[in-house]
């Protein structure tokens, strides 16, 4: 069983994928990979400043998809 935490990073990298919604569903199907640490991942997603257009849409990208 592979069990996993992913940096922030991560989720900013699978915005950029085109079959993201591909990668999200073999994970969440796959029973032998867990991924940890989603509440405070999350938190720092929301922790992302809505200072510009951007930045304000690329929070709301990453937190729709998460």
């Amino acid at each position: 069983m592979l069990r996993v935490i992913f940096d922030t990073n991560i989720y900013g990298l699978l915005l950029k994928e085109k079959d993201a919604a591909e990668i999200e569903q073999r994970i969440v199907q796959d029973k032998e990979f867990i991924v940890y640490g989603y509440g405070p991942i999350r938190k720092e997603l929301r922790d992302i400043p809505k200072v510009t257009k951007l930045s304000k849409k690329t929070r709301h990208l990453l937190l729709n998809k998460f």
